[in-house]
């Protein structure tokens, strides 16, 4: 914060990643800030991939990004004894990896939990096109993560993927508009393997209104668009 005060005042162009955030900062430091969301380049292309033998005929979770502490992801792998048809395929690296693999072991998960490291954002969107849901539950513990746009939920939705998450309020004001994802009340591994197993079982990616949203949205939203946003704000 220190820095945030010295540096801010003296800037001449600042945006951040999401309107909380923006207005965050400018009730602070009475700063115009601008807005540029971390939205998918639909100029790369997923690599084609073949689905993996020992996803067939089972539901795939899938979560990527880093490993860090409140994600949601403990509480998940939790649920994962309450799920035996589904299996949870994490994908990147983190602090919390050791924890979270320790977790996998003690619960006897190991080959329903599968942790497949960094991995490049192509192949990333490759796999996305396989699995069944999407896994974004980001915990409401600092403003930063109150405020998060989790850039996954736009790769989620951009490969037909539906997702879970807690929804917080940025989160909320896209899925009000466009229902490409699912808010879960609970990380209770009760309730959220209950969640998980219905909105499966509601299979939202064959759902007319889960497709027009998705095509709505990556229509005016995208990064495409989002570099113009600070191109303007350079000039």
């Amino acid at each position: 914060m220190k820095l945030e005060q010295y540096c801010i005042p003296r800037t001449d162009h600042c945006y951040t990643v999401s309107q909380g955030i923006q207005e965050f900062y400018k009730a602070i430091y009475s700063q115009p800030f601008g807005v540029i969301r971390n939205l998918p380049d639909l100029t790369v292309e997923p690599e084609r991939m073949d689905k993996p033998k020992f996803w067939e005929d089972r539901h795939v979770l899938i979560y990527h990004g880093v490993f860090n502490p409140h994600r949601g992801l403990e509480e998940l792998i939790e649920a994962m004894p309450s799920l035996p048809n589904s299996i949870l395929i994490l994908i990147g690296f983190g602090e919390h990896e050791s924890a979270l693999k320790d977790k996998v072991r003690i619960l006897n998960l190991s080959e329903r939990v599968i942790f497949e490291g960094p991995m490049q954002y192509s192949k990333i969107l490759g796999l996305l096109k396989h699995a069944d849901l999407g896994i974004a539950l980001e915990k409401p513990v600092s403003a930063s993560f109150t405020h998060a746009l989790p850039n996954k939920i736009f790769d989620y939705a951009r490969m037909d993927l539906p997702f879970i998450t807690l929804g917080n309020p940025e989160v909320k004001l896209i899925l009000e508009r466009y229902p490409f994802g699912k808010i879960v009340k609970s990380l209770d591994k009760n309730e959220l393997a209950d969640s998980i197993e219905h909105y499966l079982k509601e299979n939202p990616a064959q759902d007319v209104v889960f497709s027009e949203a998705r095509e709505s949205f990556f229509k005016n939203n995208n990064a495409q668009l989002e570099w113009r946003v600070l191109e303007a704000i350079l000039h």
